[in-house]
Formats: structure tokens, sequence, C-alpha cells
């Protein structure tokens, strides 16, 4: 029998406690090549420090998203649904934060969008590098409209 499905089979439902977890975990950090407490310039993808902590956004984040929200009216620019509580929604950078460093926190700059289509984006062109093209051509793909028609309609442009 293949060694995955009989793991799989006796792991099923297996309860493991918070010390076993911890224990695991601590015996991965000391393997070769294990990245925990690689941070910043120590890490191997590390490429100047252009990147958000995402984990600890700036006052210029919060207001870039809030000026977004307001300028979608709380609405994804794609489904055109209205947001509710409870409802994951994300700010998306039409012009990637990386590459447009002109325009990181320009309103103009980004879209409201449910956070599953978000990730649909990013699965599909990646993070980073990424364009307003680009997200014409997702909705295009994707959803069936042209972005630039849509954005005059939303009164984006």
């Amino acid at each position: 029998m293949c060694k995955n499905k009989v793991t799989s089979e006796t792991h099923t439902g297996k309860v493991t406690s918070e010390e076993t977890k911890r224990k695991i975990g601590a015996k991965a950090s000391q393997r070769t090549g294990s990245l925990t407490g690689k941070k910043g310039s120590d890490h191997p993808r590390f490429q100047g420090g252009v990147a958000r902590d995402l984990k600890n956004p700036s006052h210029a984040d919060y207001a870039w998203k809030s000026a977004v929200r307001k300028r979608c009216n709380y609405t994804c620019v794609i489904t055109k649904e209205k947001q509710k509580s409870g409802q994951r929604y994300a700010c998306h950078h039409l012009n990637s934060f990386d590459v447009y460093v002109d325009q990181r926190y320009l309103s103009e700059n980004g879209v409201f969008l449910k956070r599953e289509i978000h990730k649909q984006f990013h699965d599909n062109y990646g993070f980073g590098n990424n364009t307003e093209q680009q997200f014409a051509e997702f909705c295009n793909r994707f959803y069936n409209f042209d972005w630039f028609v849509r954005k005059n309609e939303l009164n984006l442009v």
C-alpha cells in the first residue's frame, strides 16, 4: 500500500496535544535549511525592504485602505455587491505596491474586492509586478466584462 494512504488513514481524526505540536515545531526549526527566525536581510527571499509589514500596518496603509473603500462605496468592483457585516473584502493595488512606488498610497490605484476574488487574481498573476492591464485581462477572462468600461460606470476615473 502507498505510504501516504496508510499514513492518511492512520492519522485521520488523531488529536495532537499542544505540547507535541510545540516539540515538532522546535525540532523542525533545528533542521538544516529552516527559515525559522530568518527575517529581513537574513531571509533568502529578501529584496531590499520594499514589502510592507502586513501584521503591523502603518498609518499610511490604513489611510489608503479607508480611502479605497470609500472611493468604491464599500462595494466589490467586480460583483457590485456591497460589503455586509462578516464578509471579508480586500483592497487591491491595480499597479503593484513593489514596483510603482509613486502610486503606493494613491486611492486611484486601488479597488475594493471580495477576498476570494482578490485571492483568485493573485493565484493567476502572482504577487508583485502587477499592472492595471493585468487586472483588466483578469476581469475579461474570468468575469467577462471590460474593466475600463466598468471603471467609467463606477466613476472611478
